[in-house]
């Protein structure tokens, strides 16, 4: 798993406020990319989740 995002702002110890986010999943074998896209989430690093804060594009890819 990768997470992108073009900014991040800290709110809190180990909680960030992320824009323009990308979080890609890979499979096992790295043969193929699920994606989940949008504007804004918040990430709490220290339990290591996410959320996002409105709408989100979500791509999966079919396996081969």
């Amino acid at each position: 798993m990768e997470m992108h995002a073009s900014k991040a702002v800290e709110l809190k110890t180990n909680t960030f406020c992320c824009t323009d986010v990308r979080i890609d999943l890979y499979s096992e074998d790295g043969s193929s990319v699920d994606r989940i896209e949008g504007a804004e989430f918040e990430y709490d690093q220290k339990a290591g989740m996410g959320k996002a804060a409105g709408a989100v594009e979500i791509t999966l890819m079919r396996r081969a």
